[in-house]
């Protein structure tokens, strides 16, 4: 019987590492944020701003609103990612599900962290916006193909 459940815990266990070091490595791959943040100031998105807000650590972050923003651009990016210039029309990439599931955690990660540590919720509210430079990094790029394709036609 103890055997069993050390086999399940540990099998838990590395699933949960192999899952986090996916998420890791695609948010590891795609980085544009120079294309991001100007697909943010293009569709006047907030995570620029919420990730300043974060790295400026002597200031009193009001994190309600910083999620709040981050829920909100989270919802016009994965709007983007389904339907504009894309072949799959209502549909996420294999990557673009784990990063929206990833997203969803981190938001309850902050809930809990907001209630026991400041740390944790800065982490979390650090980690769903690098989740959304990755989907602005990717729409910036599809409709930069797009317009290309769209020249070159």
């Amino acid at each position: 019987m103890f055997l069993s459940i050390f086999i399940l815990l540990f099998s838990l266990v590395a699933l949960a590492f192999w899952v986090r070091s996916s998420i890791q490595a695609v948010l590891d791959g795609g980085q544009a944020t120079a294309e991001a943040i100007r697909l943010a100031e293009a569709n006047r998105l907030e995570f620029p701003l919420v990730r300043q807000a974060l790295e400026a650590a002597d200031q009193a972050v009001e994190y309600g609103r910083l999620v709040e923003a981050l829920r909100h651009d989270f919802l016009a990016l994965t709007y983007l990612l389904r339907f504009a210039a894309t072949v799959n029309v209502g549909r996420y990439s294999h990557d673009e599900k784990l990063l929206v599931v990833h997203f969803h955690v981190m938001r309850i990660l902050y809930t809990l962290g907001r209630a026991f540590s400041s740390r944790l919720s800065r982490y979390a509210l650090s980690e769903m916006t690098s989740v959304l430079e990755h989907f602005a990094g990717i729409m910036s790029r599809r409709m930069s193909n797009f317009a290309l394709d769209v020249v070159s036609a």
